[in-house]
């Protein structure tokens, strides 16, 4: 298993905590691990992480929307997986 961690800058008010999620890969599938947020971090419109015991979701072979923090947070990213 390999791990990517990806640093983000914030200032007050804060969207995101300092370690907030990981982009991981097992095997073939490419994970996003919330590492402990306070809010919680979504992909594809499933909320995970925060209050939510779920801590991961896996990524699509496409283009798949992560938002770091509440649905109003400046952090989104289009993570695009391409086909091997």
């Amino acid at each position: 298993m390999s791990k990517m961690d990806l640093s983000l800058e914030d200032d007050r008010p804060y969207s995101v905590s300092r370690n907030h999620f990981a982009i991981t890969r097992i095997h073939e599938d490419i994970f996003i691990v919330d590492d402990g947020s306070t809010v919680g971090t979504t992909v594809k419109g499933s909320r995970f992480g925060g209050p939510t015991p779920v801590r991961e979701a896996c990524c699509d072979r496409e283009e798949n929307l992560v938002i770091a923090g509440s649905e109003r947070s400046p952090f989104q990213f289009l993570l695009t997986i391409e086909r091997q």
